[in-house]
């Protein structure tokens, strides 16, 4: 269980810092970023990364999978460009571990009071 909690808070943290320290310090671009491209990240990255170290937080499986399926589309998009973005891939990736590695412990858990209950 605490594998599944630090893989869902090491992604959420890690995309977030990650994101919002090249987003503001792209080498690419000279200037900060436009409203719009804050405004899509915000929906699409940020809001999910930020749901995610919650839900890793307070072991909400079904929560992780969400945000992990919200973010993808853009971390997808971005791992095709040659840029640092592409890195952000790896977030979501750990969203979804974590929230595997939940319900798996949480199905085992429930069987084995399943079956002390048999006894």
């Amino acid at each position: 269980m605490n594998i599944a909690r630090l893989l869902g808070v090491l992604g959420s943290l890690g995309g977030l810092l990650f994101c919002i320290y090249f987003l503001f310090n792209n080498p690419y671009v000279g200037g900060p970023p436009p409203e719009d491209v804050l405004a899509s990240f915000s929906l699409s990255y940020f809001l999910p990364m930020i749901i995610g170290l919650y839900a890793s937080r307070s072991f909400k499986p079904i929560l992780l999978l969400i945000c992990a399926i919200w973010s993808f589309p853009l971390t997808l998009y971005l791992a095709a460009t040659p840029g640092v973005l592409k890195w952000l891939v790896i977030s979501p990736v750990f969203l979804m571990s974590a929230a595997i590695i939940m319900f798996r412990k949480r199905k085992h858990s429930h069987n084995e009071v399943s079956l002390n209950d048999e006894k």
